[in-house]
Order: structure tokens, then C-alpha cells, then sequence
């Protein structure tokens, strides 16, 4: 099949896109399936694996847009190709409008059965991560790890995990991410000079951000949003860490018991926190392979662009 993945946005992904980054693994995941796939985004993007386009090829079957808006429909009608488009975050039905035209529209995958269910589709398919980026790791260090975008600091639980930390004092907690908000960080290195367990290293990505996920006993992300899928889990469980998350979002449906714990409270964090080693790492990787892999991901949007084709609707 020939593919064009539209996502308009400058790649390769860096820092906190993790949509984006998402994007680039499913393109790597259509292309381990063999087929021929060309990535639409800004001219300013230089990727050296995929070929970068400005137009639409004449020959691709069907379009894979990034990034669905309500307001844009007559011109995803203009392509004049068969096309889907993907919803990578939670939250906007909030606006009626949004809402309205998302409503079991024939054309929309969503990120999460979570997403799904709220705009009443019933296609999704889960964010992935490349089992390449990340490696295996059996025996862990002794820390915990918060590695989120801190732009989203306290939405995202960061407040939680501090608490947790200052609980848990025998310890190790490690709390990773960048922000321009400089008050947020001020506030961070306050909390690390007057808890010693805890740790600030800063905004991470690549082979050190693969390290820190490997190394950690678990990963906690205790987020207060209707998170649509935090590809942080997957990048945990692929590197054979078990997660710690909230009930918030699709956190429930994302993390197995048998690869982690979902908290409604803070006991029941620090009971997660105490049993983490009876979760076995390797069953983390296992799981995040054959659930979460962009080979798996491709797989999984390849049989809705087959029905779109055979059928006009996802």
C-alpha cells in the first residue's frame, strides 16, 4: 500500500512532541510491513529515512492525517483521496462544536478506547513506542522515576510524586522533564535541597532518557488529566519497567495489572510502591512488544485503511 502520513509539524521530533514522535514510529512500523509511505509536514523537517513532502503524491492510496479539527473537514474532502485522521489528545470535547462533528464520525482513530468511547467512535489504535529505543534492563537501580513535560507539572501529578517522596525517605526519587517556567523550577530545586531522595535532572531524550526509564525499579505518573495515551508508559514497559499510574484517563486501559498498578489514593501509591518487586520486568517488555510496538500499531491502522478503502468509513 502507498501512504502518506500528513502531520504539520517540523520533524524529526524533539523535546516533549510526542505526538510527533509517535507519527515518525508509525511511519518506521508501515515501513517494517513493507509497504511505500511518504511523511507530509513543514519544509524545514530533515529526516533522511522517509521521504518529506510538500504535496500530495498522485499515486498514494490513501491519506493518514495527524490532528483532526472540526473546522477543517471540507478541506480533508478536497484531497479527493480516501483518508483517515487521527486524534492524539483528550479532552476537547469540551467544545460542542468539536464535539458535534467528532460524533461517531466515520473518518476518526483515536489514540485510546478512553477517547474513543468519550466522542462515541469506535476505531482506535494505542500510541507506540520503537522497541529499538529503548532497551532491557532486568536489574534496577534504586530510584523511581517522574519524566513527563513539566509544562504540565501539577496537572500531571508532579505534586503527587513529590509527596510520595517525602514519605518514602529510604528512596530514591528521580524527577525528569523540562519547562520554560522558571518558577516551576525554582520550586523543584527548593524540594531537592530540603529531601535529599529526590533528584532533578532535567529535560531528557535519546540514549540518556532510555537509561533513566531502564535503570528506574518503576515509573510513576499520577496525572490529574484525561490523559489520552502517555506514550511515556510504553516507553517504561519496553525498557522493562513496571508503571505506577492514577485512575485518571486512559491510564486503566493502557497499564495491565500484570505490568503494573492503577491508584485512587495516596495509600494505595505507597502500597504499589512497596510490591513493585513482585512485577516481573520482563513480562514489562512482552507486554509493551506485543501491544505497544510500531510494528503493532502499523498492523492496527493498516486494517482500517483497508476498510476506509473497501468501505468508505473506518
Amino acid at each position: 500500500m502507498k501512504i502518506l502520513q500528513w502531520c504539520d509539524n517540523i520533524f524529526p521530533a524533539k523535546g516533549n512532541m510526542g505526538a510527533e514522535r509517535v507519527v515518525e514510529r508509525t511511519c518506521r512500523g508501515l515501513q517494517k510491513l513493507g509497504h511505500s509511505v511518504w511523511l507530509k509536514a513543514k519544509p524545514e523537517s530533515k529526516l533522511d529515512w522517509i521521504e518529506v513532502v510538500q504535496n500530495i503524491p498522485k499515486d498514494c492510496d490513501i491519506i493518514h492525517h495527524h490532528g483532526w479539527c472540526w473546522d477543517h473537514e471540507e478541506e480533508y474532502r478536497e484531497w479527493n483521496k480516501p483518508w483517515v485522521s487521527t486524534i492524539h489528545g483528550g479532552g476537547m470535547e469540551i467544545d460542542p462544536n468539536w464535539l458535534t462533528r467528532a460524533n461517531n464520525n466515520s473518518n476518526i482513530i483515536c489514540v485510546s478506547k478512553f477517547v474513543a468511547d468519550r466522542i462515541n467512535c469506535k476505531a482506535f489504535v494505542h500510541a507506540c513506542s520503537d522497541p529499538s529505543e529503548f532497551f532491557f534492563k532486568e536489574k534496577k537501580q534504586d530510584y523511581f522515576l517522574y519524566l513527563s513535560s513539566l509544562d504540565w507539572g501539577f496537572q500531571k501529578g508532579l505534586d503527587i510524586f513529590v509527596g510520595l517522596a517525602k514519605i518514602v525517605k529510604n528512596q530514591k526519587f528521580v524527577i525528569a522533564g523540562g519547562t520554560h517556567n522558571h518558577d516551576l523550577i525554582n520550586w523543584i530545586k527548593n524540594i531537592c535541597q530540603k529531601e535529599k531522595n529526590i533528584t532533578y535532572v532535567g529535560e531528557v531524550n535519546g540514549k540518556e532518557k532510555a537509561e533513566l526509564f531502564a535503570n528506574a525499579k518503576g515509573y510513576i505518573l499520577p496525572t490529574q488529566l484525561p490523559d489520552a495515551c502517555p506514550t511515556t508508559i510504553s516507553e517504561a514497559l519496553m525498557s522493562g519497567t513496571p508503571v505506577i499510574g492514577s485512575i485518571n484517563g486512559s491510564l486503566p486501559e493502557i497499564i495491565h495489572n500484570s505490568v503494573g498498578y492503577i491508584c485512587r489514593n495516596q495509600s494505595e501509591y505507597l502500597k504499589a510502591i512497596l510490591s513493585i518487586k513482585k512485577i516481573d520486568p520482563l513480562t514489562c517488555r512482552q507486554y509493551a512488544e506485543n501491544n505497544y510496538s510500531d510494528v503493532v500499531t502499523a498492523q492496527k491502522y493498516v486494517m482500517y485503511y483497508e476498510n476506509m478503502l473497501r468501505f468508505g468509513k473506518v
